[in-house]
């Protein structure tokens, strides 16, 4: 949780406005799926924006990750901020795949890379340009390590 605080701070200063959104957002974004804290829990804590962005994030029914991940992205897509906070995780999860040397998920996120750049990818969200070149560098380094 904070390698994916650490990533949202390198695209949102404490200067901007939803700096404080994106911070929530990276310690709580697996929390309902996750542990056994409530909606009503978080909306305590945080905010209603931060709710429904973590429910946003929150993998959707399936039966396997594949379909928990069609299920969830889709609607993901609809919000730039959403497709971002999933961006600064994934890219976390990248990071320390290649810095812990874990091959398995290293694979893992490489095989969904394609998947998930289509179902998320929305060429109108001019804010997240810049978090997907740094996806796209971190997949480049992915496929290096993996050869």
């Amino acid at each position: 949780l904070n390698c994916v605080a650490k990533v949202a701070r390198e695209f949102v200063p404490k200067s901007h406005e939803k700096y404080k959104i994106f911070q929530a957002l990276a310690f709580l974004h697996d929390t309902l799926e996750d542990t056994e804290i409530k909606e009503e829990d978080i909306l305590k804590e945080s905010s209603l924006e931060v709710l429904n962005l973590v429910k946003l994030l929150t993998d959707k029914p399936g039966k396997n990750r594949k379909e928990r991940h069609l299920n969830t992205y889709f609607l993901i897509r609809d919000s730039e901020d959403a497709v971002m906070g999933k961006l600064f995780d994934r890219i976390a999860n990248i990071r320390y795949s290649l810095s812990s040397k874990n091959e398995e998920k290293g694979s893992m996120y490489l095989k969904e890379s394609h998947g998930f750049k289509l179902a998320l990818y929305d060429g109108r969200h001019k804010k997240a340009q810049k978090v997907w070149k740094a996806y796209d560098k971190e997949v480049v380094k992915l496929l290096d390590f993996l050869k």
